[in-house]
């Protein structure tokens, strides 16, 4: 805020000494030429008036001791006509202040102006320059500087300040679009997942998860949150679902659904295959043999198994579960017993 002569710290007005001698001089001129003057004055009016003779002695001997005081005290206290009239002949005294600033988030670094650090005095009518050495930008840390305050006839202070750059931005956190899988068991499925995060002050932020990537995540919709976390502290935040889908639960060989194998099941498969009937509602369930197809070899393993004891089908069996096996069947409908 400008400050006017009224607001002017004394320490503020320093001036040269040359400058303090010129105009304690210049004074006791000035008041040396009164006392001349107002002598002829008194020659003057002695011819003529004896009450103007004695206005004009009183009159010169009160300038002549004004004119003294104001030499002695211009002296004794070395203070110029600028101290008096203004502020056009002052030095300029430098004052600082230690200063924090943030660092930049693109190039982690700071550009700091004089006039945040400087605090001395300014007016309106005085053109001062201000200069920071070293001028910046600053880096992390603590950095000593010194400020120089020059006005227009050259004179100059200087002063020394700290300028301290802290990292308050936080790291930019990236998370992947949401993911949809297939249970691959009862519970769920396993999930991996990567998010990434940067930091224009540490090169290797910490980047957590909550689920952590390739955690079991169950059926249904999970949200994971990711947080990143920098060296200072700073922390930023993103979330993502993941879900996690299965189809019917059933078991295998059991082609009607009715939650038993038994003879009723080839016959079901057999009336889809041949006459044209509509076929199991769980297709996983028909495939038998687990070869990702419903044929007749998938009757014959069936009645093998259920009349003459050979090989039981592929899981899920006996008991309910998914199909663990990738291929274009799927199951619409749990069988009886699964649902």
């Amino acid at each position: 805020t400008p400050q006017t002569p009224n607001d002017l710290d004394p320490s503020d007005l320093q001036t040269p000494l040359i400058v303090n001698i010129a105009a304690a001089a210049l004074a006791c001129a000035a008041a040396s030429m009164l006392m001349i003057a107002t002598q002829i004055g008194l020659n003057i009016s002695e011819a003529f008036y004896v009450k103007s003779w004695v206005y004009g002695l009183l009159a010169g001997y009160v300038v002549t001791g004004l004119g003294g005081a104001v030499c002695a005290v211009l002296i004794a206290k070395g203070k110029s006509l600028g101290a008096i009239g203004g502020v056009l002949s002052t030095v300029p005294v430098a004052r600082c202040r230690d200063v924090t600033v943030a660092a930049g988030a693109d190039d982690c670094e700071a550009i700091v102006a004089p006039e945040l650090v400087y605090t001395g005095f300014t007016h309106s009518e005085v053109a001062l320059t201000l200069a920071l050495d070293p001028a910046g930008p600053f880096p992390l840390g603590s950095t000593e500087v010194t400020v120089t305050v020059t006005d227009d006839l050259g004179n100059s202070d200087s002063c020394t300040a700290t300028i301290t750059v802290e990292d308050q931005a936080p790291p930019q956190v990236t998370c992947p679009a949401a993911i949809s899988v297939e249970c691959t068991e009862l519970a769920g499925a396993a999930v991996d997942f990567a998010a990434t995060a940067t930091d224009s002050c540490d090169a290797s932020p910490t980047v957590s998860t909550e689920p952590a990537s390739g955690s079991l995540f169950p059926v249904g919709t999970t949200t994971v949150t990711v947080t990143a976390v920098d060296s200072a502290g700073n922390t930023e935040s993103c979330t993502f679902d993941v879900t996690v889908t299965c189809g019917a639960q059933f078991v295998r060989g059991d082609a009607n659904g009715d939650g038993g194998i038994d003879i009723s099941d080839p016959t079901h498969t057999l009336r889809y295959l041949f006459l044209g009937r509509p076929g199991s509602t769980c297709a996983d369930a028909a495939d038998s043999n687990d070869d990702g197809e419903v044929t007749l070899t998938d009757v014959i393993y069936t009645l093998n198994h259920a009349f003459w004891g050979d090989s039981p089908p592929p899981a899920p069996y006996p008991d309910c579960g998914l199909d663990g096996t990738a291929d274009e069947l799927d199951c619409l409908t749990a069988t009886a017993g699964c649902e």
